[in-house]
């Protein structure tokens, strides 16, 4: 299994041994084997940009600076597609890559409009009339399930594909709002199911995933989005009224943005990775902190305190002030029953 250790500053923590490691299974300690440094093994990278009319640009910058300081010729491969926008994708077929310049060159001609059907898109408004009655029902809220294949699909084929004894490794960036649990509980079921379902797909694969945050439309912008729409009471002489339906809005939306920054920080930290909120241009201290990750990734290797097959809960911390990213499951297959298929 593969964990990137770092020191209290993110800086990456050379000489990890296994005498520096705890590791539980369910709660119960699990024994240590080993404990590797694999920095210069392969990688296989996939960067998911997200369809942007304002962030794309700084994406963009962030790819090429991924691309440009984690891969190596002739070891390192990746690929390079966007999720989301309104208008479909319309290549072929996605390849991996490994000529850093064509690379660099298909990220810059990447369309902010075009990109594979995401898997998440919940949305709210909070507009619904004018008088006082009908604007009752402040929450107008939607989330649509695709049906058919989305951007996920088509990255776990890619890493399926890749038969290279390598670290797989997504970039994906992200809004929080399409990952909000929603108002509603049909909402909230499918929302966790995705999530759940993703996490479990990445620590079977052995992909860690790192998030970076796009938020142009947080709750407490003064940009375009879900922010600006307001209940209109205050036309009808409803002043005291629309203010304190304004206030319990925001106080909604606040919550419901705050609970997909979680799902995207889950989405990351439970494969063993790290989610990013970034407020430098072109997310520069994201590019930086994944660099230190990937250069601080070890393999570990431990005896799990049960012999069940199944899942199992993964714990494992680090001693002196270091902080370890781990996978939080694993998988122990049931070698008797895979061998008699």
């Amino acid at each position: 299994m593969l964990i990137s250790v770092t020191d209290s500053f993110g800086a990456p923590k050379s000489g990890v041994a296994k005498t520096d490691l705890a590791v539980t299974d369910g709660g119960n300690r699990a024994t240590v084997v080993d404990v590797r440094p694999v920095g210069e093994a392969p990688l296989s990278l996939g960067i998911v940009l997200l369809a942007s009319d304002s962030n794309f640009g700084q994406e963009q910058a962030a790819a090429k600076d991924l691309v440009g300081k984690l891969m190596r010729s002739n070891n390192d491969h990746a690929f390079v597609i966007t999720a989301g926008g309104k208008k479909p994708w319309t290549e072929a077929r996605l390849d991996w890559q490994d000529n850093k310049g064509a690379l660099l060159e298909t990220i810059s001609g990447l369309d902010k409009q075009r990109g594979l059907p995401d898997a998440f898109n919940y949305s709210l408004s909070t507009y619904k009339a004018s008088t006082a009655t009908s604007g009752a029902w402040w929450g107008d809220q939607s989330i649509q399930a695709n049906g058919g294949p989305t951007v996920f699909d088509a990255l776990w084929n890619m890493m399926m594909a890749d038969r290279r004894p390598a670290r797989r490794v997504l970039v994906l960036f992200r809004n929080p709002w399409p990952h909000s649990s929603g108002l509603g509980q049909r909402s909230h079921d499918y929302v966790d199911q995705m999530h759940a379902k993703l996490v479990a797909m990445a620590q079977k694969l052995h992909v860690t995933v790192y998030t970076i945050g796009v938020e142009e439309n947080a709750p407490t912008s003064n940009g375009s989005g879900v922010d600006d729409i307001k209940s209109n009471y205050g036309m009808n002489g409803f002043g005291e009224i629309s203010r304190e339906n304004d206030r319990q809005i925001q106080l909604e939306k606040d919550r419901l943005y705050a609970s997909g920054r979680a799902n995207v920080e889950r989405l990351a930290e439970q494969s063993g990775g790290r989610a990013y909120w970034s407020a430098k241009k072109n997310y520069a201290d994201a590019v930086a902190g994944i660099e230190s990750e990937l250069s601080s990734q070890y393999l570990l290797t431990f005896i799990p305190a049960a012999g069940n097959a199944g899942g199992h809960a993964l714990s494992v911390h680090g001693t002196s002030g270091t902080r370890v990213d781990a996978p939080n499951a694993f998988q122990v297959v049931d070698t008797a029953t895979s061998q008699g298929k």
